[in-house]
């Protein structure tokens, strides 16, 4: 019965097509080639499996079992029954085999209450953003098809140093970038003494200095207007 109920949830998994892309490398589930349930793990040709969809599984599985179990027992109990005591005792089966029905019909309405609750929270937690880190991260732990074609299982040092690599590239294009950019403003004057840092003196050689620069501004926009009353009568002329 549970191999059966396996066999389901391998074909419902494996008709599932998710595809999940992290850097260079694109991974897509294949099909669940074999799937043994032993040690707690799934193996086979999985290129990639999505974290919450494991949870369902072992939920599922483990509530397979357990009802299984109970069923076994509720027969073995019933047989023992009938053919030790005979047949003389058929109302005192008849009431076991009641209290047994209602025993296993609240066994497992609590089992699926319990595995919609876990399925649910599971999705909750593992839905959206992420879901989709958690299926990276599970992705990771997974053997995948490499680009030469043969099983790669991934390595993490080498990835860190991959990405190390990009981080360096990253900055060295920035600051290249910012060579480029005429400095000006408040990045030119960071360099100079702050005002606290300066005599009396030469604050009011500055500011005497601001003050000329400003007027021969004005002088020079005044110069402009006048020329410009120039052209326009020269015009109407």
């Amino acid at each position: 019965m549970s191999t059966l109920s396996i066999t389901a949830l391998m074909r419902y998994f494996s008709d599932e097509q998710k595809s999940v892309s992290r850097g260079e490398n694109h991974y897509k589930s294949g099909h669940i080639s074999t799937f043994d349930y032993s040690d707690g793990t799934i193996t086979g040709n999985v290129q990639a499996s999505m974290k919450n969809k494991e949870y369902r599984v072992q939920v599922i599985v483990v509530v397979v079992v357990v009802v299984v179990v109970e069923v076994v027992v509720v027969v073995v109990v019933v047989v023992f029954v009938v053919v030790v005591v005979g047949m003389v005792v058929v109302v005192i089966v008849v009431v076991v085999l009641v209290v047994v029905a209602v025993v296993v019909v609240l066994v497992v309405v609590t089992v699926v209450v319990v595995v919609l609750v876990v399925v649910v929270v599971v999705a909750v937690v593992v839905g959206g953003v992420e879901g989709e880190r958690e299926a990276a991260a599970a992705i990771k732990r997974v053997p995948y098809i490499g680009a030469n074609g043969r099983v790669v299982l991934e390595n993490e040092e080498q990835k860190e140093k991959q990405q190390q690599k990009t981080r360096t590239i990253r900055k060295k294009s920035r600051r290249k970038r910012k060579g480029r950019r005429k400095k000006r403003g408040s990045k030119r004057r960071r360099t100079k003494a702050t005002t606290k840092d300066r005599t009396k003196k030469e604050r009011n050689e500055k500011n005497r200095k601001k003050k000329k620069r400003k007027k021969t501004v004005s002088r020079r926009g005044d110069k402009k207007k006048k020329q410009h009353k120039k052209k326009k009568k020269m015009r109407s002329k």
